[in-house]
């Protein structure tokens, strides 16, 4: 065998190192929600008692069979039915109208008031809140940003629909938008009514929460109350929230009062704006605001119609392992695209950071799948490199990939994130369009940090939890990750000076570096597996030593050693916790995950023999015998004993690294969630696992999956009404 061919069987298995690291399925085929989005036209309803009305909705840019895919949901059905896409009002009183898509995913909601012709009373609606997250909750801030980016009072828009002055317009009942009276009767706080929006202006002159009495032309009164968050700043805009996570120095709480999304979904296939919502995008002029407090903010320059918009992004470490990018003289820089250092009340509202996150070069077909390829000027561009190998000595043939770009990191202590939904791009038909989202939400180094009853979704990662304490994921949805929903693990890692794999590990007290709770969360279609708990390599190969005559010092460019035992996470899950994430055994592949240099010149066979040096097989071999057969749902008969990969679907639930010594610990009894365990070890005896053990080390990898008794099935989605029900 000559010394070309020998170096490329060794690099293959070494490829797993970061195949392991960051593998992923393709997922061709397996689609998400459609790519439409739908509100409501009006912030409130009023239905008639003996009269229908016509629901009145918005779509971003759809196809027009979109209505026939909504399905629609009141509280009370005593006092409205639904009537194709029509309100028939039945019963005097308020009750909420949900949109959703027929798979449960909600869309919107809004209030609905059922009235007649003798109806009388206040129905007091704030038009700043949102009914469309998880919590119904609407929480204000105690300011807000002036223009000149200085905190003031804040002023809270109410409208108030008073039905004991209404007229009728036709068959249309229409309230006055004026009580006879209105007074703060509670906090510290002042009231005026303004005649050209026809709104109350509420001004907040303390930190209590603010009573309002409006009193009828009956004599009648009704009472609002609004919360109050002590010392938070009101968000309502892209500008307000850079300015506020980015540059602004304080811990003050943020309220976000407004939806920020990207450019295009802020309108209707008319062009029409959308309610509620503005571009997470910056003007010339804010950008040139905000640029003057800090010189690490940085701008990515996109066109709309013509006129130019910016977004901002800050630089930050990577934690990972940088010496490979050190050896290359490479920036170990991560691009951020907010940096929050407190408190973030959602109140129902998103960010979608599509505009900053998504390629934005030319279109192309590949297998039927339209991908869209990254531009000079597209700054989330992937992973930055773990380690690399080289079969000449100079330049990596194959990079691995290390720590990813970064949506929002968590940079305090003691921090909460309630009611928040965060796209980290646009709906798209597959998990693989999100090849470059980065990190949605990155937990480094903290103590103590709470995200509940938020949505995460559509980015490369979910959450990525490492090296962080009391960390709580409660009552959340997480869904459509190209790799993983939920990625734990460990900066912290001893290097071993032998050779041979190690027998040291940390004393006792010092084995976990990440502490980490989930309780009632939704996990939804990853690419790879809903959650996965990493432990570091530490296969002999990774050290400084000679394999039939060939130094792997030399095949890994002089960076070695590269194994080692890792700290570990202790992964506790509670309540109702589910994973919505069958798929097709067929759709693993790891191409994603590694950079192949253009110049493989004489090594033609390289990426032909990757496909036999990577773990996937070893677990397909698992799940074949017989005893494995609960953890399949298969379509077709097996073929000489083995399984149909194309026919044949797994749930990803939960998978726990192999390879070098592992810290880690399950704290949760998988029974309690109907989880069930699968351990997938190396065969000495064979050849491939023997080079692979080379790699990663011994021990061998735990998962935690669904068996095919499971109640939830290939085809089933998640729905927000349970995990609204107990927000």
């Amino acid at each position: 065998m000559n010394k070309k061919l020998l170096s490329v069987i060794l690099l293959l298995p070494v490829l797993l190192l970061g195949l392991l690291f960051t593998a992923n399925y393709i997922a061709i085929g397996n689609l998400i929600d459609d790519p439409s989005r739908i509100s409501f036209a009006n912030p409130v309803e009023f239905v008639q008692i003996g009269h229908t009305s016509t629901i009145p909705c918005f779509t971003t840019p759809s196809e027009d069979k979109w209505q026939e895919d909504i399905v629609y949901e009141v509280d009370d059905p005593e006092l409205v039915e639904i009537e194709g896409h029509a309100l028939a009002g039945i019963k005097e009183g308020a009750t909420i109208l949900t949109a959703s898509y027929k798979n449960g995913t909600l869309i919107d909601k809004i209030p609905v008031y059922v009235v007649d012709e003798d109806s009388s009373g206040l129905y007091a609606l704030d038009l700043g809140s949102s009914l469309s997250g998880i919590s119904d909750d609407c929480l204000y801030g105690r300011y807000d940003l002036s223009e000149g980016l200085e905190l003031v009072d804040a002023k809270i828009e109410i409208s108030v629909f008073d039905f004991s002055s209404a007229i009728y317009e036709g068959e249309s009942l229409i309230p006055s938008k004026q009580a006879q009276e209105a007074k703060v009767t509670g906090g510290l706080a002042s009231i005026a009514y303004n005649p050209v929006t026809s709104r109350y202006e509420v001004t907040a002159q303390g930190n209590e929460d603010i009573v309002l009495t409006f009193l009828n032309s009956l004599g009648e009164e009704t009472e609002l109350t609004i919360p109050l968050i002590e010392e938070g700043i009101n968000v309502r805009s892209y500008r307000d929230l850079a300015y506020l996570t980015n540059h602004y120095e304080k811990d003050n709480p943020l309220c976000l009062q407004t939806s920020l999304e990207s450019y295009d979904q802020c309108f209707d296939s008319e062009g029409n704006p959308l309610r509620n919502l503005k571009p997470l995008a910056l003007t010339e002029g804010e950008k040139n605001q905000l640029q003057a407090f800090g010189d690490d903010a940085f701008y990515l320059a996109r066109s709309f119609d013509g006129v130019p918009y910016y977004y901002e992004y800050t630089k930050t470490q990577s934690t990972y392992d940088t010496r490979f990018l050190e050896k290359l003289g490479q920036s170990a820089d991560l691009i951020e695209g907010l940096k929050i250092h407190q408190d973030i009340y959602g109140n129902g509202h998103s960010l979608n950071f599509h505009d900053l996150t998504f390629p934005s070069g030319e279109k192309t077909n590949v297998n039927g799948q339209e991908i869209v390829a990254l531009s000079e000027k597209d700054v989330y561009r992937g992973p930055l490199s773990f380690c690399g190998v080289s079969l000449t000595g100079d330049s990596p043939q194959v990079t691995v990939n290390g720590e990813d770009n970064i949506v929002m990191g968590i940079h305090s202590d003691g921090l909460t994130i309630d009611n928040l939904t965060v796209f980290g791009a646009n709906n798209r038909p597959y998990v693989t369009d999100y090849e470059y989202g980065g990190t949605l939400l990155s937990i480094k180094g903290v103590n103590g940090f709470t995200i509940r009853n938020s949505l995460l979704q559509n980015a490369r990662n979910g959450i990525r939890c490492f090296s962080s304490q009391d960390v709580v994921v409660d009552n959340c949805l997480l869904r459509n990750c190209r790799d993983y929903l939920l990625r734990l693990g460990s900066d912290v890692y001893k290097e071993q000076n032998h050779q041979a794999t190690p027998s040291e590990n940390y004393p006792e007290g010092e084995r976990i570096d990440t502490n980490i709770t989930v309780s009632d969360t939704y996990f939804a279609n990853s690419g790879f597996f809903s959650i996965g708990v990493e432990a570091h390599f530490d296969g002999r190969f990774l050290y400084p030593t000679t394999i039939a005559g060939f130094e792997t010092e030399q095949l890994f460019m002089g960076t070695l050693p590269l194994g080692g035992t890792s700290k570990g996470v202790n992964l506790a899950i509670e309540g109702d916790t589910r994973f919505y994430d069958w798929k097709l055994i067929s759709a693993v592949s790891s191409s994603a995950f590694l950079q192949i240099n253009d110049d493989l010149s004489g090594f033609e066979d390289l990426l032909e023999m990757m496909e036999h040096f990577d773990l996937i097989p070893i677990i397909v071999r698992e799940l074949s015998k017989e005893g494995n057969a609960p953890f399949l749902i298969e379509e077709k008969e097996r073929v000489d004993g083995q399984i149909d990969p194309d026919s044949t679907f797994v749930n990803t639930g939960i998978a726990y690294y192999g390879g070098g010594l592992v810290n880690s610990r399950a704290d949760f009894a998988p029974e309690d969630l109907g989880l069930s365990p699968l351990t997938v070890g190396l065969d000495a005896s064979l050849t491939t696992d023997m080079l692979l053990e080379g790699c990663i080390g011994p021990s061998p990898f735990r998962f935690y999956l669904y068996k095919n008794d499971s109640s939830i099935q290939p085809g089933d989605n998640p729905s927000l009404k349970i995990l609204s029900e107990r927000a």
